[in-house]
């Protein structure tokens, strides 16, 4: 995992899955709780199967590296919204995690936070924009020469899903509130827009 540090409060991690076989995913199976390898098992996309595992690993052996631990003793539940958080060991640390095609990123940090990363792909912008942005960015996209409309699209998406995943809310509007909050957008590649909230 490649680590990118946005300051002294936060760690972002970055994992790549696009050379994950099915015989080195078995490699990691330790990793999991009898439940995580339950749900493993109802899982029939192989791919699918590369982010969890992957996922979990990513998420358990940073803890672990903080919390002085293995990665395997880390035990990871649910809260009432089904966002991850630490069971054991005792901490209040928060992460959250994002996948996108082939990237994998988790974000460390001592105050809650939310992290989304997507891979840059054509998709009717404008008609997104409509029904999720505010008017002021899809004026903003709408303007935009057509050679900058994707990355703007994506960093306001991006920032938006942060935000919803730092706070906790589920539903996706079009003005999220980033009041209060400090927002960090940037290009992974040339292929990936990933913000943290």
């Amino acid at each position: 995992a490649w680590q990118l540090i946005i300051n002294l409060f936060m760690k972002i991690f970055l994992a790549d899955t696009t050379f994950v076989t099915e015989k080195s995913l078995k490699n990691y199976l330790s990793f999991l709780s009898y439940s995580e390898q339950e749900r493993l098992d109802r899982t029939s996309s192989f791919k699918a199967r590369v982010t969890f595992v992957i996922g979990r690993v990513l998420i358990k052996s940073k803890l672990a590296e903080i919390l002085n631990c293995r990665a395997e003793e880390v035990i990871l539940k649910a809260d009432k919204k089904g966002r991850l958080e630490i069971e054991f060991p005792a901490s209040n640390l928060s992460f959250n995690l994002s996948h996108s095609n082939n990237l994998i990123t988790l974000a460390l940090s001592e105050q809650r936070v939310g992290i989304d990363i997507e891979f840059l792909k054509k998709r009717d912008f404008l008609g997104i924009a409509q029904e999720f942005f505010t008017k002021e960015e899809t004026a903003l996209l709408k303007n935009s020469q057509a050679f900058e409309r994707q990355k703007l699209f994506y960093k306001f998406w991006t920032r938006k899903e942060a935000l919803i995943k730092c706070k906790g809310e589920q539903i996706f509007n079009h003005d999220v509130g980033a009041e209060g909050y400090q927002l960090t957008t940037m290009e992974v590649g040339k292929d990936y827009m990933l913000s943290i909230a």
